[in-house]
């Protein structure tokens, strides 16, 4: 076995003596481990686009969660998860089949190990009371990380769009502006 080695980097050729080869070979290793190391500890689990949610998702529903309770669940050894469990109120269904009332699930990590990476669960959290569409398994669970969005504003309610653009109208009299008013004077 020769002494000498000759590899080849970005197109460029240098002949190496064997002692200094290894060490210029961990040198490489370790610059390169090192540097798919930094991209995995940043990486997290990117959300899903549109379509992949409307694909994966067998229940895809539009209402409120009314009610909701949550408890931390150890995992193991310095994994907690805090998980919910919540009543959703549905005024449509999408996709799927479901009564007026759902039960969803949900999920985020409560504790983690310092450097830990991967899913993130739930990321923001599902608001209670407040309009949202819910992109969940055949179980409840809401797919992981964007299991829900905020619901476009429905077309079934004109009586409080009609009171939003009033509202917004200068000049126009609601009767939030006329109690404004008449305090104000």
């Amino acid at each position: 076995i020769s002494r000498s080695f000759v590899f080849s980097l970005a197109s460029e050729r240098a002949t190496l003596r064997f002692p200094s080869c290894r060490s210029q070979a961990m040198r490489l290793f370790a610059r390169a481990l090192l540097l798919f190391a930094s991209r995995a500890v940043v990486a997290a689990v990117p959300p899903l686009t549109a379509d992949e949610r409307a694909e994966k998702a067998e229940l895809i529903v539009v209402g409120k969660i009314v009610s909701a309770t949550s408890e931390d669940v150890s995992r193991r050894e310095g994994h907690v998860d805090s998980v919910s469990i919540g009543r959703l109120e549905v005024e449509a269904v999408l996709k799927g089949e479901t009564e007026a009332a759902q039960t969803v699930y949900w999920w985020y990590p409560a504790a983690r190990p310092e450097g830990w990476t991967g899913h993130q669960g739930q990321a923001p959290t599902p608001p209670r009371n407040e309009r949202i569409t819910v992109f969940a398994d055949a179980h409840g669970e809401l797919l992981v990380p964007n299991g829900w969005e905020p619901a476009p504003v429905a077309a079934a309610e004109p009586e409080h769009a009609a009171a939003a653009d009033a509202a917004a109208a200068p000049g126009v009299a609601t009767p939030e502006k006329r109690w404004s008013c008449i305090h104000c004077t």
